[in-house]
């Protein structure tokens, strides 16, 4: 990809980012209770919709409550059926028009749709995963120095399995200090509160950010 063709120039590309909190880590029995996407573009986030997904058999595990903060009683104040939040859901992410994003989706929030999609009865759909930016395994591209090459999927996924120190190279300020999503804000400076972190809709936004700093790093 080369001119205007890269990401970073495509001032009109519809994008939606997006981010899940679930009842645990557990990659085929755990249920995202929570979704957030960011409807726009690259440059501009036009709205943001946070909504919560009953499940009647919520199993939320100690952990994830811990660090989500969980609150049961907002939670089913909140929540709407499964399959509704689904369908408006994918009008979005399925639309072809649309490139999706998201931190970790590749590692985590993937495995979570197809989870919600058996919940509601459904067969998985990954139509949109070569429309799929991961910004985690993006951000390993930028602190290995990596160009993009061959299927931009396929390249992501390989860069998926990438183990990185987390310690910083005191003579490359871009190898080492990790690549979730507080490490990367702190690289490129995009302000990050630790205390509304992991809420999906705090994370959308601070996703959003690094994105728009990531395609102009890499020639994507």
């Amino acid at each position: 990809m080369i001119g205007s063709s890269l990401l970073r120039y495509l001032d009109n590309q519809r994008l939606i980012v997006w981010d899940m909190e679930t009842e645990s880590l557990n990659l085929f029995f755990s249920r995202p209770y929570q979704i957030s996407y960011s409807i726009g573009t690259f440059k501009r986030i036009e709205k943001i919709i946070t909504r919560y997904i009953w499940w009647p058999d919520l199993r939320m595990s100690d952990g994830a409550a811990e660090i989500t903060r969980f609150n049961w009683e907002e939670y089913k104040r909140l929540a709407e059926p499964a399959d509704v939040v689904l369908r408006d859901f994918e009008t979005v992410i399925l639309n072809p028009d649309y490139l999706s994003a998201g931190h970790n989706l590749l590692g985590f929030d993937i495995d979570q749709h197809k989870n919600w999609r058996r919940g509601c009865g459904l067969a998985p759909d990954w139509s949109y995963l070569p429309r799929l930016l991961d910004t985690m395994c993006l951000s390993k591209a930028y602190r290995l120095s990596l160009a993009p090459s061959g299927d931009r999927f396929a390249w992501q996924y390989k860069l998926l399995h990438e183990r990185l120190s987390k310690k910083k190279d005191p003579n490359d300020p871009k190898k080492g200090g990790g690549v979730g999503l507080e490490a990367m804000c702190k690289q490129f400076n995009i302000e990050y509160d630790p205390m509304k972190a992991h809420s999906a809709d705090y994370d959308v936004t601070r996703t959003q950010l690094l994105l728009g700093q990531l395609i102009w790093q890499i020639e994507i």
